[in-house]
């Protein structure tokens, strides 16, 4: 059996703050650790790369036209699903982009677009019983495969519709 004094001392930083003071620095440190990881992280990415530094990094990824990219569809504005700025505009313009990356592939890929025109309907359960209906609206559907027949293949989907009162 060991002396009170030896117990009481072992047990003594555990009174000094109560649980819930440790939960919130716990806390408080693992956001710090996290922020401070996510800065280095940061640090060690390439540099973007600009149009002009294609000729000298063929093949890599040009940070600069993903970006005009992003400029152009947003400079269409709000973009709901259903909308001319949508249906229309967005379309054309992703379909405008998608033509020329065909145009310029090497002959090894075979590039496929497909816009697609859907209609539908699902419940929307949590608004009691309402059910949110759709028609005629577009997909911009890219596959990328070899010329040769594969099993394998990349397909590309993201949205680029928006809530109504976004970029």
């Amino acid at each position: 059996v060991l002396p009170k004094h030896y117990t009481d001392q072992k047990h003594a930083f555990r009174n000094l703050l109560p649980a819930s003071t440790l939960c919130y620095i716990t806390i408080l440190i693992s956001f710090v650790l996290i922020f401070v990881v996510i800065e280095e992280l940061e640090k060690v990415l390439p540099p973007p790369l600009m149009v002009k530094d294609e000729p000298a990094n063929p093949g890599r990824f040009i940070a600069e036209r993903a970006k005009n990219h992003v400029v152009n569809l947003t400079s269409l504005g709000p973009r709901p699903t259903g909308s001319f700025e949508n249906e229309v505009l967005a379309v054309n313009f992703l379909s405008k982009e998608i033509n020329y990356i065909i145009s310029k592939a090497k002959k090894v890929h075979r590039i496929v677009l497909d816009v697609q025109k859907t209609s539908g309907s699902f419940p929307l359960k949590f608004l009691d019983g309402m059910t949110n209906v759709y028609r005629n609206v577009q997909n911009v559907v890219v596959r990328i495969s070899g010329v040769e027949e594969s099993a394998h293949s990349l397909l590309i989907n993201c949205h680029f519709d928006t809530v109504t009162d976004s970029p």
